[in-house]
């Protein structure tokens, strides 16, 4: 059996080469799947709640520990954390009233939900913070990094850089 040429042999290799190149979802190459207009406003939203925790200023007990919490400092912690909850609440009724976008729904609805269960844990950590329950505060410390960092990579998934630097923010 006789080999093709080397020419079709490299072609043919170019060929199945770009063509791995171009699979996957295309996320990773800055394309976003969501609709370009919707994302502009989805942007701005995101914006909007960075601005928001940036002004709150840094968390104000440098020496807590969130992993064994001083039940007495709980409450003074669970009132600064209400300001997060309101930032949160906010950003997440932005989200929900900018509707789906025409393209890319289920990209952004995993971004929604994952804020969605975000403001759920940040909402009971803040409570448990009032209630002086260090338990739960520290059940809910661990249970917030996970679902903060899929949030991120949710907002990065769906190619919104803004929403992905507000969780993180």
């Amino acid at each position: 059996m006789s080999r093709p040429p080397i020419r079709l042999r490299c072609a043919a290799l170019v060929i199945a080469l770009l063509a791995g190149a171009g699979c996957g979802s295309g996320h990773s190459s800055g394309q976003s799947p969501i609709d370009p207009s919707f994302r502009v406003r989805a942007t701005k939203v995101c914006g909007r709640a960075l601005a928001a925790k940036r002004a709150q200023g840094p968390f104000p007990f440098p020496s807590f520990n969130p992993t064994k919490p001083d039940p007495s400092r709980l409450p003074a912690v669970g009132r600064f954390e209400a300001r997060t909850v309101v930032i949160y609440r906010r950003w997440l009724s932005e989200m929900q009233a900018l509707g789906e976008p025409p393209k890319g729904a289920t990209d952004w609805n995993g971004v929604v939900a994952a804020l969605h269960d975000n403001l759920g844990t940040i909402a009971e950590q803040q409570r448990a913070g009032i209630d002086s329950d260090a338990k739960t505060f520290t059940k809910d410390y661990f249970r917030g990094n996970a679902i903060q960092k899929n949030l991120e990579d949710r907002s990065t998934a769906a190619g919104l850089k803004a929403c992905e630097e507000a969780a993180a923010g």
